[in-house]
């Protein structure tokens, strides 16, 4: 959305990876050569995987009728 405008100089994330202040071919050129690089580790957060946040809920989820079983009645 920002091809052909003046952005800050060196915002990537305003699509300006050479640094130069301007969205352009330059860019483009960067975005294809590192295509498939992957991102860096520290640039991003740890996120789970969907299958892992399933199985947590699944766990807690089996406790509950573990949980109202210790309760004393009275």
């Amino acid at each position: 959305s920002k091809w052909g405008t003046n952005v800050t100089p060196g915002s990537f994330t305003m699509g300006d990876p050479s640094g130069d202040g301007f969205v352009g071919q330059d860019d483009l050129n960067i975005l294809l050569a590192d295509w498939g690089q992957g991102t860096p580790l520290s640039s991003v957060g740890a996120v789970p995987e969907p299958n892992t946040i399933l199985l947590a809920g699944l766990a807690g989820l089996a406790t509950i009728p573990l949980l109202r079983g210790r309760r004393r009645k009275q």
